[in-house]
């Protein structure tokens, strides 16, 4: 093979994203990785509009929570690292709702609900309001970028 055309297989496999094996593994090894999901824990508050009630629950991801007429899944959740500029903290929620007349659940919203933008996201509801507060999780000190200065 010319080594122009092996060049250009070369450039349009790292286009591509597709590194070969061992280099894919040597560059995952190579980053730290922040908090696995299974370990994350997020904390999100619910208000009936109604009764004015609140509360605020602790959940992993897969955890469902109950709130009155509400069923809430939490799949995911995610905090920017300190380093960043703009902080942002999301979880990404399921909440079926079960209605006067209904044997099942029916799913009102599916998506991210995030701390500082309430508005990026929003959960409308007559009759509840749901937030994420906090997402926790940690992130590596030191990775292959990382300065140190002395």
């Amino acid at each position: 093979m010319p080594a122009v055309l092996r060049l250009a297989v070369c450039l349009a496999v790292l286009a591509a994203g597709e590194l070969p094996a061992a280099a894919q593994q040597q560059a995952e090894e190579a980053q730290p990785e922040p908090t696995p999901m299974a370990e994350r824990v997020a904390v999100v508050a619910v208000l009936d509009k109604v009764s004015q009630k609140t509360a605020e629950y602790e959940v992993r991801p897969g955890d469902r929570i109950q709130f009155r007429a509400l069923s809430i899944r939490m799949q995911a959740c995610e905090t920017t690292p300190p380093w960043e500029p703009r902080p942002l903290t999301g979880a990404f929620l399921q909440i079926d709702a079960k209605s006067n007349g209904q044997d099942q659940p029916r799913r009102i919203f599916s998506g991210w609900l995030f701390k500082e933008s309430p508005s990026l996201n929003s959960f409308d509801n007559p009759a509840y309001d749901v937030w994420v507060k906090s997402c926790t999780m940690s992130f590596p000190e030191t990775g292959p970028d990382t300065v140190s200065v002395n």
